[in-house]
């Protein structure tokens, strides 16, 4: 009892450690939506722009609402705390998992460490923070409705669906491709198709009600007020070629920005090359599935760990603690070793909490926050044509300042609303588009750009703009003359 009351309190202190203290973009757009879902409801526009005509489907209203009636009524602190109540649940259900499957408590313990170290950079405060801890409850579901056939499962996993497409409807479509694995292994199971050396093609005596668990799973994505958006909007969005190339958690895999998950593939590899221990053909299939997907949208790594990580601790168990009998026989030596290790991860995790503890919530190096505040005390801002780039005009927008562009890129498309904005802002902050053409075509009246902007060179030298306002981080030029 002693030694699980020390790793649930290593647990928690890791959490809180890895939960980040600043919010991102899509935060502030979730207040100003969450405010006008709660005074216009469910269909209010969502569009804080000043271009005209332009439609929003916001299907992600539940968790606007929630996020907004925490602020509302409890401030900034409470949205931290909040997500570290999720970035723990990440943590405590890896760790609950390897004690049902009888690991020692240690490799329990790290388990936990390296799941949550490999999920750290979605555990912020955005919609998927929930929606893809709701994809982990999923999978442990299904494979618990495919050992016990229980109705409990069903009903559970229909709620999921119901939560997702509320919460996080972009990413519905994945409660369905979930599913896709376990019905491959079930048909190729009933086809006759057999085992070989390395990979089990199991039987699925519960087949039938995993039908029904599907079908009703898709039924709960016509649950919400947008019916059918959840189940088309990912593929709309990712029909844009230009998201790949701004948006960064939708650009390859590369061992440059995403080393931990390049390490979770060459670990998952390695587990399969070196194991004797049969595979089952769903976590094949999920491994190849997402590892594809993956190395064309790093976002997809998340779903690789959540899919793939706990089989293969399994293979790593096996072969490490079981088949080759690791253990430290020397009971001090032992004591040591483990003493070292936790005393690691405190000096680690008290090292992040205190590098945390001088952050702010909203991190004036990232978004305008003086200069926003320059802009609503000196600028008509209301009937201004400000250019703002995509990350920033989330908090524009918070403070109720008309923008350009924000970090909802489908608004921008022709997908949603036939319009060529993102298009031509992708092509502008990649230097492939003549910006006296952009400037002309948007007939922009004010330009907010960060400091370090790579055509700041030739906007002080331009004779159209003005400098009105500068500081460590953004700079406002005025247009003092038309671009023709």
């Amino acid at each position: 009892m002693k030694k699980k009351s020390i790793i649930i309190l290593l647990i928690i202190l890791f959490s809180i450690a890895l939960t980040p203290k600043t919010f991102p973009n899509d935060f502030y757009t979730a207040i100003r939506c969450g405010h006008e879902i709660m005074e216009k409801g469910v269909h209010a526009n969502g569009v804080y722009t000043w271009h005209e005509g332009l439609k929003f489907i916001n299907i992600r209203w539940l968790f606007d609402i929630i996020l907004t009636l925490i602020h509302d009524n409890f401030g900034n602190f409470a949205i931290y705390m909040f997500n570290m109540i999720l970035v723990f649940l990440y943590s405590i259900t890896a760790y609950v998992y390897a004690r049902k499957k009888n690991y020692n408590i240690l490799f329990s313990f790290l388990v936990s460490f390296i799941f949550l170290l490999l999920m750290r950079y979605i555990v912020t405060v955005r919609a998927q923070s929930i929606s893809y801890l709701l994809f982990l409850y999923e999978y442990f579901l299904i494979d618990k409705l495919g050992k016990t056939g229980k109705n409990r499962y069903i009903v559970l996993l229909f709620i999921i669906s119901v939560l997702v497409a509320n919460l996080h409807g972009s990413m519905f479509i994945i409660c369905l491709i979930i599913y896709l694995p376990y019905l491959a292994e079930a048909l190729a199971n009933k086809a006759g198709i057999k085992d070989t050396k390395k990979i089990e093609v199991q039987e699925n005596k519960h087949f039938k009600k995993l039908i029904l668990a599907f079908i009703l799973s898709i039924i709960g994505g016509f649950c919400n007020p947008n019916f059918e958006m959840p189940l088309v909007y990912l593929i709309k969005t990712l029909s844009h070629k230009e998201y790949f190339t701004i948006i960064t958690e939708l650009k390859d895999l590369s061992i440059l920005n995403s080393v931990h998950y390049v390490c979770f593939i060459a670990m998952v590899v390695i587990m399969l090359i070196v194991t004797d221990k049969k595979v089952r053909l769903k976590d094949i299939l999920f491994f190849l599935g997402f590892f594809i997907l993956t190395l064309g949208a790093i976002r997809m790594g998340a779903l690789l760990v959540i899919t793939c990580f706990f089989w293969t601790t399994d293979l790593l168990y096996d072969f490490v603690i079981i088949k080759n009998d690791f253990k430290i026989e020397n009971k001090y030596l032992r004591s040591f070793i483990i003493i070292c290790i936790m005393l690691l991860i405190v000096f680690y995790s008290v090292n992040l909490i205190v590098d945390n503890a001088f952050k702010h919530y909203m991190n004036p190096e990232v978004f305008p926050i003086d200069a926003a505040n320059y802009i609503l005390s000196n600028l008509d801002y209301k009937n201004i044509r400000i250019y703002n780039a995509f990350n920033v005009g989330a908090y524009l927008e918070m403070m109720e300042i008309p923008t350009f562009i924000d970090s909802r890129p489908e608004i921008y498309t022709k997908a949603f609303n036939d319009t060529e904005i993102f298009s031509d802002y992708a092509l502008f902050t990649t230097d492939n588009l003549d910006y006296y053409y952009f400037f002309k075509k948007y007939d922009f009246t004010h330009i907010l750009v960060e400091n370090g902007f790579f055509m700041n060179r030739y906007f002080d030298r331009d004779e159209h703009l003005d400098k009105i306002y500068q500081d460590d981080s953004f700079i406002i030029y005025e247009v003092i003359n038309k671009y023709e």
